[in-house]
C-alpha cells in the first residue's frame, strides 16, 4: 500500500461540501488528516492518502479537477 502526503485548500464555495469524503469514496483511498485549519472563508488540510498507486493518482486527479491540491511528498 502506498501513501502520499497532499495539501488541499478549499475556497469558501467548497467549504460546506463533503469533498474529501466524496473523493475518498469514488477513488477508494483512505485519507488520514494530519493537520487542518478551517474557518468560514477557507479550509486547509494536509492529508495522507493511502491506497494503491492507481487509487492515489485517481484521487489526485479528482482534487485537481476541484482546483484544490498541492503534492507534498511520497511516503
Amino acid at each position: 500500500m502506498a501513501v502520499k502526503a497532499v495539501q488541499v485548500i478549499f475556497p469558501q464555495k467548497l467549504v460546506q461540501e463533503p469533498v474529501i469524503f466524496n473523493i475518498a469514496r469514488i477513488s477508494g483511498v483512505t485519507p488520514a488528516i494530519t493537520s487542518a485549519k478551517i474557518d468560514e472563508y477557507c479550509a486547509e488540510f494536509v492529508l495522507d492518502l493511502q491506497g494503491s498507486e492507481e487509487q492515489i493518482e485517481h484521487a489526485i486527479r479528482l482534487f485537481q479537477e476541484k482546483g484544490t491540491i498541492k503534492i507534498l511528498s511520497d511516503r
